[in-house]
């Protein structure tokens, strides 16, 4: 019986020594997930120590200022008042990184409303590439309101040349400009297909000298003029342009070809491209045809019966911009005011989320501080916590006015930008309507 005596209290105090040994739950949570850290440290007071903490064991909503204090009551008492410091922070500390990056990656930029073309023939007239395609057969020496179509035609065609993009190219393709209107000059004349001037920059003399020397004498080959186009804009470097047809005739197709399958096969053939037609002097028949064309071809047709009709068809076309451009300057200038305040909220917004976190930081470490400083001798600990809150607010607050004044910087240069194109841009019009 002696012997089971002496075993159980042998027992007991193995139990009551082991007991003592385990850590309480207080200690056992202090330790968790906490790296020991190296003595002589940096202090977290300059911008680049600070941003490398990272956030305090009771920092944010976990802050508990009780076992804040059973913390420090730890620190031994020999450690430097830069080693307590760094224990405050390991802490209490908050991680400014977030809102570093924040500011890092605040776009200031401004949306870019789309300027309407700068043509003012047709809204398909904002190509790189334009190819006009003139009718010279025989029909074309009769005469319309204002003078032989020929003569009218060729006015048209320079008023679009005149009027086209200035980075764009010009290709000018005749057809039935050889041989005559007889059935023995048939197959020459519907063979006459040719680009008289090659795709290529404006060169306005060149041009106006090629456009005179045509004369009205042949056949109709309407549907391999448009192939011509196709080919002419069918090169690598014309792939990716945008490319119109400007096909200017009298009427129908006389050398057996099909137009709207060639205008078809021109939208198909891989590159971006439209054919317009403009109908001088044509019967209902011709109309409907060569609309059928220029549908065919994903472009507008339009009839003149005589040159007042030319110029009342490009006075619409003036108008029409004008009107675009009042639409860009309502649309950009809205647009530039949403960008304006969104951008402002969403710097206010940052200011406020990094103030609060800074501020809830100042006030714990005041009571952190003030608690270490009725338990020790300490004659810095203040001094460090000012040194921390002022760096914070200073970078911050040089942050905060330089995203404001880039802010304020693009309003302004994206704003004079917006009234220069609409002023450009409207002006410009309006003077080409004053001097038609």
């Amino acid at each position: 019986m002696k012997t089971i005596r002496r075993m159980w209290v042998l027992s007991l105090l193995l139990t009551l020594m082991v007991a003592g040994c385990a850590p309480t739950a207080d200690q056992a949570s202090a330790g968790k997930g906490e790296k020991e850290q190296p003595k002589n440290r940096k202090l977290p007071i300059k911008m680049d120590e600070i941003l490398k903490r990272e956030e305090g064991k009771y920092a944010g909503d976990r802050y508990d200022k009780k076992k804040v204090e059973r913390e420090l009551d730890k620190i031994p008492k020999n450690a430097s008042e830069k080693e307590i410091f760094n224990r405050i922070v390991d802490l209490i500390g908050e991680d400014f990184r977030p809102e570093k990056k924040a500011y890092d990656e605040f776009d200031t930029n401004y949306a870019k409303v789309k300027k309407p073309g700068n043509n003012t023939t047709s809204p398909s007239m904002k190509g790189t590439n334009i190819a006009i395609v003139l009718d010279s057969s025989g029909s074309m020496s009769s005469q319309v309101g204002g003078g032989q179509k020929m003569k009218v035609a060729k006015e048209a065609v320079q008023e679009f040349v005149s009027k086209a993009p200035k980075d764009a190219k010009v290709s000018l393709i005749a057809y039935g400009h050889k041989g005559g209107n007889s059935k023995a000059d048939k197959k020459a004349s519907c063979a006459a297909v040719e680009e008289v001037y090659p795709l290529k920059a404006m060169d306005k003399e060149r041009f106006q000298s090629v456009l005179n020397d045509l004369q009205p004498t042949g056949w109709t080959p309407l549907a391999g003029a448009i192939k011509q186009a196709k080919d002419s804009f069918a090169t690598e470097g014309n792939a990716k342009a945008e490319n119109v047809v400007f096909v200017v005739s009298d009427g129908l197709e006389t050398c057996g070809g099909d137009p709207a399958k060639e205008a078809e096969a021109l939208t198909k053939a891989h590159i971006k491209a439209t054919v317009n037609i403009i109908g001088f002097d044509v019967n209902n028949q011709e109309q409907q045809t060569l609309q059928a064309v220029a549908e065919a071809g994903g472009g507008t047709y339009f009839t003149a019966q005589s040159k007042e009709d030319l110029k009342q068809y490009f006075h619409k076309q003036y108008l029409e911009l004008q009107m675009k451009w009042i639409h860009y300057n309502g649309k950009a200038s809205g647009q530039l005011a949403s960008d304006y305040g969104s951008q402002s909220n969403n710097l206010v917004t940052l200011n406020s989320k990094i103030t609060n976190k800074h501020l809830r930081e100042n006030n714990r470490f005041d009571e952190v501080v003030g608690y270490m400083l009725e338990k020790r001798e300490l004659d810095h600990l203040n001094e460090y916590s000012y040194k921390r809150y002022s760096e914070i607010d200073n970078y911050f607050s040089a942050r905060y006015s330089k995203v404001s004044n880039e802010i304020d910087k693009g309003y302004q240069e994206t704003s004079d930008q917006v009234d220069k194109n609409y002023r450009d841009g409207f002006d410009s019009t309006e003077k080409k309507l004053k001097n038609k």
